[in-house]
């Protein structure tokens, strides 16, 4: 072999033998090297010369996993164990051996049966049974051990409270028949309930105002009937007859204060709700103009979300208002009905909470009820002209705040505006991905969506929010 073909292939091969030989090997290969044996030959005789003349063994992988490996160098023909293991293949456990407790999914898993070493011999992990083999009781554990969670569960439907209201019979003379006649030719009639969420126990209070015209002329004075579809059954029952007030008669009632053409009414011992969803319908005796009120009464650690409207569920931030003109309702998100009835189903309360002015209350009721979103409370502000800026911040903050005073769990949360952000955080609505902003970047890290459109899928995955407690 020429001097060129002798640094040709020790620059080739160097780096390859220096990491596998043993320095006997090292110095055989190379003498023999300059002998001019071939690459085969040189292998043969350096290791046969360095193992007392007898070829050394060599090494298979398969015969050292998957608990050790073929060693290098000095001990290069052997298997080198991982701790806990010993022999020539590394079958056998021993002192150091730890445990594998990885085995099994869901309850499976948390009532296996952990590896072990006996006499050298593993003992692998046994996944436990199955607790069931449908998975319908409502624990948060995967009892049937398939991957998912309470897949089983079948939560029971919220009713959508739409039956026929009741008759109320003919229209009544007007307590204060000169001044309600002028109230009512102010305009049409723009009543509103108040919704309320309420836990087992709490006062129970039915809540509306009565005005009429653009500039929401107070009704003072006058008799209101008030029925009750007790859990939305359709049997309507008749509460009571309440006395619309004079503003600052009576005292505050759940963050209603009396402004004027208000009934607050405390439902009776005798006829107290039960948890459950419950409609309330008010008839103004004197001309027989409506307006309903919805009352949940919630367990504690009862799941929600919270959604605002214009902008999130409407496709503009103020398309309520040039849709009025026209007389038709705004335009809602594609696929945003869609994903907030997936959650709803899936155990969560819809919580509608919007920066609009109260005398929009019923005609955010009407686009809720027209575009298939599931029935949950809405809450507008108390005021005429709505909130914007800190003032909508605020708002929502207070709102949020009852809410969680009533020990409930706000599990997602929906806006697209940084008052929306900023209320959301102080409510803590966690985990912070849960916090779903429309076009809007949360430096908070709430996550931003451009549209609707990937949510309902995303959603339909979830496990059932049965559970209750975090």
């Amino acid at each position: 072999m020429s001097e060129s073909s002798t640094s040709s292939f020790s620059r080739k091969w160097h780096a390859k033998l220096e990491s596998a030989l043993t320095t006997c090997e090292k110095a055989l290969m190379r003498m023999l090297f300059l002998s001019g044996l071939t690459l085969s030959g040189l292998c043969a005789l350096a290791f046969a010369g360095c193992s007392g003349g007898k070829a050394s063994q060599t090494c298979q992988i398969s015969s050292c996993i998957p608990h050790g490996h073929c060693g290098v160098g000095a001990q290069s023909g052997a298997c080198v164990c991982d701790a806990g293991w010993t022999g020539a293949q590394c079958a056998q456990c021993g002192a150091d051996y730890v445990s594998d407790a990885s085995c099994g999914v869901g309850y499976c898993k948390s009532h296996n049966t952990p590896s072990s070493c006996v006499n050298g011999v593993e003992i692998t992990c046994a996944p436990g049974s199955p607790l069931s083999s449908t998975d319908a009781t409502c624990d948060g554990v995967d009892d049937n051990c398939n991957g998912a969670i309470d897949e089983g569960v079948a939560l029971p439907a919220v009713p959508d409270c739409a039956d026929a209201p009741p008759d109320p019979g003919p229209a009544q003379a007007w307590n204060h028949f000169v001044q309600s006649s002028i109230v009512v030719a102010s305009g049409a009639a723009e009543h509103q309930g108040r919704d309320l969420f309420l836990n087992p126990g709490d006062p129970q209070w039915v809540l509306g105002k009565f005005a009429y015209g653009p500039t929401e002329t107070v009704l003072v004075g006058e008799d209101v009937d008030l029925y009750l579809d007790r859990g939305c059954a359709g049997a309507w029952e008749k509460l009571g007859t309440s006395t619309t007030t004079a503003a600052g008669e009576h005292a505050a009632v759940e963050g209603v204060d009396d402004t004027g053409g208000r009934i607050f009414f405390a439902i009776p011992d005798s006829l107290l709700l039960g948890p459950g969803r419950h409609r309330i319908h008010m008839v103004v005796l004197g001309d027989l103009t409506t307006t309903e009120q919805i009352i949940e009464v919630v367990n504690s650690a009862t799941r929600a979300f919270v959604v605002d409207l214009d902008g999130t569920i409407t496709e503009t931030e103020a398309d309520d208002y040039p849709s009025m003109l026209t007389g038709s309702l705004p335009v809602a998100w594609p696929s945003s009905a869609a994903a907030l009835n997936i959650l709803a189903a899936k155990g969560l309360r819809p919580f509608y909470l919007t920066e609009r002015p109260e005398w929009l209350d019923m005609r955010s009721r009407e686009f809720l009820a027209a575009n298939g979103y599931p029935p949950g409370i809405l809450h507008t502000t108390l005021s005429f002209l709505g909130a914007t800026g800190t003032n909508a911040t605020t708002f929502k903050s207070d709102e949020l705040a009852a809410v969680l005073d009533k020990a409930m769990i706000l599990d997602w949360a929906f806006g697209n505006l940084a008052t929306d952000a900023d209320a959301y955080d102080n409510a803590g609505v966690q985990p912070v991905s849960h916090r779903i902003f429309i076009g809007l970047d949360d430096p908070r890290g709430g996550r931003r969506v451009d549209n609707w459109t990937e949510l309902p899928g995303e959603f339909a995955t979830l496990a059932p929010y049965c559970r209750y407690a975090r």
